[in-house]
């Protein structure tokens, strides 16, 4: 196991959460891969999830923008942050 494997499996552990990724932005055909993650039993696996484009999504803005996320309900966020997008546009 290597380092970050540890540190991601201990954010898991910790937080209780159901699944940790890091995504970098790499040199590739996708953007903002899933580079590495943990994962609970019986979640299923992000790293080969190709479908939706990660550049226009609120955590890759919120990243570039310099500032780490962590979601605790992915389906609220993502509404606020379309209120707020619709608000400020």
């Amino acid at each position: 196991m290597s380092t970050l494997d540890a540190v991601l499996g201990t954010l898991l552990a910790s937080t209780g959460a159901s699944r940790v990724t890091l995504r970098r932005d790499v040199a590739g055909p996708t953007a903002f891969p899933v580079v590495a993650e943990a994962l609970a039993d019986g979640v299923e696996s992000l790293r080969d999830e190709r479908t939706v484009h990660l550049p226009t999504q609120p955590v890759v803005l919120e990243a570039q923008q310099g500032r780490q996320v962590v979601q605790h309900d992915c389906a609220t966020a993502y509404r606020l942050w379309r209120r707020l997008a619709r608000a400020t546009s």
